[in-house]
């Protein structure tokens, strides 16, 4: 009797990445009294994550020749487990600030050599199969000590080619700020990387950090995403934070925020830099609060749009035997679930895909084999 039949479709995760920037070492050990509800925050409300500083070459290599591996394979090794994709945060830095002692002491052939063994040992180190994106230079706008060390302008273009030559399927990104938060480097920045792609230089993708410190006004967001895709490659929000010292401001500044960079089709994946006030530089920018560990309204609007408003459930009671049915739905994987007078006797997983528009067809033949009687098919 397909009227006592049911069909249920239940998102579990989205294919849009909404990812976190995270202290790595929380994610496999229990160091802090707080380390496993961190995690667990992490991987209840994110899909993708950024080790926020377990990559970059000053924490892994302070002493040189001696780079650090076990507590960044820990980390991965954890996150690999659940399915949860990496950005790899970053290959080097160009402030001259965040650049090793060891490393300002060589000379230009030591600097190159220097970079090519890190580069190397990235790539032996870390398959792509977690690691799906790397930063190559972070913050190449405000920083070139690696160009004047080399006293070559065009190094940076030579470790993106090094680097896709040695692990051809990772995405390769610059990444940079005050052009989303301010507009001072906006069209330097749109003009930067339409030169490297004029160049054959193999980047794939533009890194936004928007650190927003004043309340994020949608139209001028709009403005600068607009200038940014004008270089015709993806738009990822990398560093999002909305720093307001009153919580509920902060929680509709995230709102606003989210809800644009969602909607604009070129953005591509958004990562937000910190949620917990204690582990973050900016607690102003918390989503979660204390050594209690207590989501506040920011946190909240945030976890409604991802997991409410974002996530797709529908329910549907066939008034036929055969019947279509067509509903818009969030791309991601969903269950999907036949209940016959509320009971459940068949589940399957499905995956709705920007890439192609599929039909999903499910069909019962109670006279089929036990095992062939629910058979789904696209």
């Amino acid at each position: 009797n397909h009227k006592e039949v049911t069909v249920e479709l239940d998102q579990v995760k989205h294919a849009f990445p909404f990812g976190m920037a995270v202290d790595g070492k929380r994610l496999w050990s229990d160091y802090e009294a707080i380390s496993e509800q961190y995690r667990n925050y992490v991987f209840d409300n994110f899909n993708w994550v950024t080790l926020a500083n377990m990559l970059k070459w000053r924490m892994m290599e302070s002493k040189e020749d001696s780079p650090q591996f076990s507590n960044q394979h820990n980390a991965l090794d954890v996150l690999a487990e659940r399915g949860i994709p990496v950005r790899g945060h970053c290959i080097s830095w160009g402030k001259s600030q965040k650049v090793m002692g060891w490393l300002k002491e060589k000379d230009t052939i030591g600097v190159k050599k220097a970079v090519k063994r890190r580069i190397e040992y990235l790539v032996r180190e870390f398959n792509s199969s977690t690691i799906k994106q790397w930063d190559v230079n972070n913050e190449n706008l405000h920083g070139a000590w690696y160009e004047e060390a080399t006293l070559n302008d065009q190094f940076i273009q030579a470790m993106f080619t090094e680097m896709h030559d040695l692990q051809p399927d990772v995405k390769l990104f610059t990444n940079d700020y005050d052009a989303m938060s301010l507009s001072l480097y906006t069209s330097a920045y749109r003009n930067s990387v339409m030169k490297l792609r004029m160049n054959g230089v193999p980047v794939d993708g533009i890194g936004l950090q928007s650190h927003l410190s004043i309340y994020p006004d949608p139209d001028l967001l709009q403005k600068r995403l607009d200038v940014m895709a004008e270089a015709g490659l993806p738009l990822w929000i990398t560093e999002l934070d909305v720093r307001d010292a009153d919580v509920n401001v902060r929680a509709q500044g995230y709102e606003d925020a989210l809800r644009l960079f969602f909607s604009h089709p070129s953005v591509e994946g958004i990562v937000i830099w910190g949620f917990w006030n204690e582990g973050i530089s900016q607690p102003g920018a918390s989503l979660v609060d204390g050594q209690d560990f207590v989501e506040n309204a920011a946190g909240r609007r945030v976890r409604h749009l991802l997991q409410n408003e974002w996530h797709t459930t529908l329910s549907h009671v066939p008034e036929n035997a055969v019947e279509t049915f067509t509903e818009r739905a969030f791309y991601g994987t969903y269950d999907l679930r036949l209940k016959y007078k509320d009971e459940l006797i068949w589940n399957g997983t499905i995956e709705h895909s920007p890439d192609v528009s599929r039909k999903f067809i499910l069909t019962v033949d109670k006279s089929a084999p036990v095992d062939q009687i629910f058979r789904m098919s696209t």
